[in-house]
């Protein structure tokens, strides 16, 4: 897919069918985005009003050069905690003022994401798999979850991992405050509950699923409002309760980065472990809800769409900004067509935040920790551990080793050790492929494995099947298998490489089939090849192990099958 202006697509089919679809579905998003914009600030540890201000331009640019058509863009929990960790040692490190280094910080990530998409670095997501991304980031709610415990319990201590954090609460010498924890948890059950009861009360009135998770959407405002009249009516920042306070309204102020050569040689490496993150969320989630509509995402236009929505975001004193798993669902479910509904809800929220920002003074933090608890344990998915178990031991291992590290050593460990697993699994399966020895399908031109079917076989020729390409990792374990299929058959004069699923063979596999074509020869057996992809046949056709073939290259197993047993 080429780089381009991707509305332009959506723009020219727009009627006003699609338009009452996307208002109503810009109302929902902005009930789950100001409640997580607030959240999701007080985790990176800025002004809440930041967080506001990442849900308006940087979301107005992505829906304009973004091909994920619901995806939700704004500060995300994962990408607010590593800021929060890289902002904190940067500004202790350098004496610099925090919310320098937080707009320098969101203008590398933003760099960073459109490098990547102008030198079409999008396959970088493929290597994580399914299994680690889903284990990354039930982990990562786990890890945000219990940094929101402090501020629950009225307390300062924190961390950036459990550990940390639950060591901090062990070793504090502060009192738990227990008018925050009754808020926080009031919070929390409130959201719970009030979810499970309006799903039981709609599915009982046989209300359609579309309008019922689109109301449950709006729980998280009910509770941000309900919280602020709570705080006034209670006067809870009297009895030592922290409450935002007053939060200044009107548009996001310009902001710029430090040119500091120091700050920005110590931000890079995190801002591109945060870069890599946000875009490995973004994309496996605007998959996600593409595939369900038959839509198609084009990874490298992503990262130049976030790309271009974290300059915008650092320029607008905002946070580096991500898509939103919940966010981008409640915003499908709601019946959103195209990124108009999120142009919509970034309007919402200007307006919010120029207007409305007076009643949040007297919301409790504790309420908004309740909040962030909720929405990060929505995404966390722990049937994913019993379906890797049942699937792969593999899987299972690379999933479980990135939970434990993620939440024992933080997100970004947690990231980087979840690539190594993705990338180590994949070496591994591809380095032990399957082989399998084939025979003739009784009455029949095809063949199958001889251990699944009953097949018609030859002393003297033997078919072995690779499923997979022969690069350097596989090229000792194919001579391995080569070897064991000759020791059993001593009547063996002719091997055949069924080369049916290869689509690739590397300088080390060639040096490998020349070695073997030179010990079969020694031992008077020729060596084979059936069903060679052209483009394969191309990388062999100049290659000194073509020329010093003992055997021949086949077009078809059965005409291999059929010339080598009569001669």
């Amino acid at each position: 897919m080429k780089l381009g202006l991707p509305a332009l697509a959506w723009i020219s089919g727009y009627n006003e069918r699609v338009l009452a679809r996307d208002l109503v579905a810009s109302g929902v998003l902005i009930a789950t985005m100001v409640p997580q914009a607030l959240g999701f600030a007080l985790v990176a540890g800025v002004p809440v009003q930041v967080g506001l201000y990442s849900a308006i331009l940087p979301a107005v640019i992505y829906a304009l050069l973004g091909t994920g058509r619901t995806l939700s863009v704004g500060p995300v929990a994962i990408v607010s905690i590593l800021t929060a960790t890289t902002i904190n040692e940067a500004s202790s490190l350098l004496k610099l003022d925090p919310l320098q280094v937080m707009a320098t910080l969101t203008v590398i990530v933003g760099i960073s994401l459109t490098l990547l998409g102008l030198f079409r670095f999008g396959f970088i997501a493929n290597f994580l798999s399914r299994p680690v991304v889903s284990g990354f980031i039930s982990a990562s709610g786990v890890v945000i979850a219990v940094s929101q415990l402090p501020a629950i319990l009225g307390i300062s201590n924190g961390g950036e991992t459990v550990p940390d954090v639950l060591y901090a609460l062990i070793v504090s010498d502060e009192f738990v405050s227990r008018e925050s924890v009754s808020l926080g948890l009031l919070t929390i059950a409130f959201l719970v509950l009030a979810r499970l009861l309006m799903i039981g009360v709609m599915d009982a009135l046989s209300v359609a699923k579309a309008v019922t998770y689109s109301a449950v959407k709006l729980l998280p405002l009910v509770a941000l409002v309900g919280a602020s009249y709570l705080g006034f009516l209670l006067g809870v920042e009297e009895q030592g309760v922290a409450v935002l306070g007053a939060v200044p309204s009107g548009a996001p102020p310009l902001s710029a980065p430090t040119l500091n050569p120091n700050l920005w040689l110590h931000l890079a490496p995190p801002a591109f472990l945060i870069a890599v993150i946000a875009y490995v969320e973004s994309i496996s989630t605007a998959r996600k809800l593409a595939a369900n509509r038959r839509e198609r995402v084009s990874p490298d236009q992503e990262l130049l769409g976030l790309g271009a929505a974290n300059l915008v975001s650092a320029f607008s004193s905002g946070l580096p900004v991500a898509g939103s798993l919940a966010r981008s669902l409640a915003n499908y479910d709601a019946g959103a067509r195209t990124p108009l509904a999120l142009i919509f809800a970034a309007w919402g929220v200007g307006l919010f935040t120029v207007l409305f920002t007076g009643i949040l003074s007297h919301v409790p933090v504790a309420a908004v920790a309740g909040i962030v608890v909720v929405a990060v344990l929505g995404p966390v998915d722990l049937g994913m551990i019993a379906r890797s178990w049942q699937s792969s031991a593999a899987d299972f291992g690379s999933l479980l080793g990135t939970i434990i590290v993620t939440l024992t050593f933080g997100v970004s460990s947690g990231l980087l050790v979840g690539v190594a697993l993705s990338v180590l699994v994949h070496n591994y399966r591809t380095s032990h492929p399957h082989v399998a020895i084939v025979g003739k399908l009784p009455g029949t031109d095809r063949f199958g494995d001889a251990d699944r079917h009953d097949v018609v076989t030859d002393p003297l020729v033997c078919t072995l099947r690779i499923d997979e390409s022969l690069y350097f990792p596989n090229a000792s374990f194919l001579e391995d298998v080569v070897y064991a299929a000759i020791s059993a058959r001593p009547r063996l004069r002719h091997l055949v490489l069924l080369c049916s699923s290869v689509n690739a063979i590397d300088m080390s596999a060639l040096e490998t089939l020349e070695m073997l074509n030179y010990r079969l020869a020694e031992l008077n057996i020729t060596l084979n090849l059936s069903e060679v992809k052209p483009h394969v046949m191309d990388e062999l056709r100049d290659s000194t192990f073509r020329a010093r073939m003992t055997g021949k290259i086949f077009p078809t197993q059965l005409e291999a099958f059929e010339t080598l047993r009569r001669a």
